[in-house]
């Protein structure tokens, strides 16, 4: 069993694939997911799930397992389930998902065009900043796209995963706007321009 469970884990996910070419899976299955507290019908659901379509999800008080894919991906159930997090002015926040730094400098006229970092205008925001999880509903005006569009759909556009989209992180100013979707893309309406005269960046460093 163990040599078993060692080829078809990796980390905190199991290989689908791999499972299915071992003698017994819904053993193997057993195995690994009942120390986390899956009872047998939970492991029976999860093991039929295999041959199924779609993305589906499983958990127990402290953990989650998602199918995403070809792999049932293995994580505690605290990673969504941060509070909201006011933010500095200045300074680093540590969250369980990652750091985020909040520095506010003179507009220098370079944009930065990394995906972790967003540059906004300061007298567009009204502050101070919350980062938070993403909530049904939520709608931001993209960087670069017209209109406004529903966080969801912007993040199936981008083929994220169920756990991806569960894990997206947005800050929001005072008004409740959001102001950027986290490592993504800025709100069209925040960002610098050519009157900007003082800049707040944003830096995601994801764990």
């Amino acid at each position: 069993i163990e040599d078993a469970i060692k080829r078809v884990r990796n980390g905190n996910y199991i290989d689908i694939e791999l499972l299915k070419k071992e003698i017994a899976p819904a053993t193997l299955l057993h195995e690994i997911l009942s120390p986390l507290d899956f009872n047998s019908a939970q492991v029976e659901d999860i093991h039929e799930s295999i041959e199924s379509e779609g993305s589906r999800q499983f958990t127990t008080t402290e953990w989650c397992v998602t199918k995403d894919r070809n792999r049932f991906i293995i994580t505690p159930k605290e990673e969504f389930e941060q509070a909201d997090i006011t933010l500095p002015h200045e300074g680093t926040v540590e969250t369980p998902q990652g750091v985020i730094t909040v520095t506010q400098a003179v507009f220098n006229g370079d944009i930065p065009k990394q995906r972790n970092i967003a540059c906004l205008d300061v007298e567009k925001l009204h502050l101070p900043l919350t980062l938070r999880k993403v909530q049904n509903g939520d709608r931001f005006a993209p960087f670069g796209m017209r209109g406004t569009k529903l966080v969801s759909d912007y993040l199936t556009d981008r083929k994220k995963s169920i756990l991806e989209k569960q894990r997206q992180l947005v800050v929001t100013d005072a008004s409740g706007s959001i102001v950027w979707l986290v490592g993504e893309r800025p709100a069209a309406q925040f960002c610098i321009g050519k009157k900007t005269k003082e800049c707040l960046v944003l830096l995601w460093d994801k764990k």
